[in-house]
C-alpha cells in the first residue's frame, strides 16, 4: 500500500514541478503580451509541489513521525499566511 502512495507522491513532485517549469518557459505564440519570467509565486509554487509530497514520502517512510510531518505541514502553512495588521498592532 505505502508503495502505491510513496509512487503517486513522486509523480506529483516530478511532474508537476516539469509541468510548472515547462509551462512558464515554454515559447508563446507572438500576441501574447505575458511577462515570461519567474516570480514569487511560481517559485513557492515549485517549493510546494516538492516539499509536501516528501514530507509524505519520509513521513510513509518512517523517518519523520506524525508529530513532526505535521509540524513542517504546519510551519509552511503559517509562513505563507498574510499577516494581519490589526493583529501585529
Amino acid at each position: 500500500m505505502t508503495f502505491w502512495a510513496e509512487g503517486a507522491f513522486a509523480l506529483v513532485m516530478a511532474g508537476g514541478a516539469f509541468y510548472a517549469i515547462w509551462s512558464r518557459l515554454r515559447p508563446k505564440c507572438p500576441s501574447d503580451k505575458s511577462p515570461k519570467g519567474i516570480g514569487v509565486r511560481f517559485i513557492q509554487l515549485v517549493a510546494v509541489l516538492v516539499i509536501l509530497p516528501l514530507i509524505g514520502i519520509l513521513t510513509l517512510e518512517g523517518k519523520l513521525t506524525g508529530e513532526v510531518a505535521g509540524a513542517l505541514i504546519y510551519k509552511r502553512r503559517m509562513e505563507n499566511r498574510p499577516v494581519n495588521v490589526a493583529e501585529a498592532a
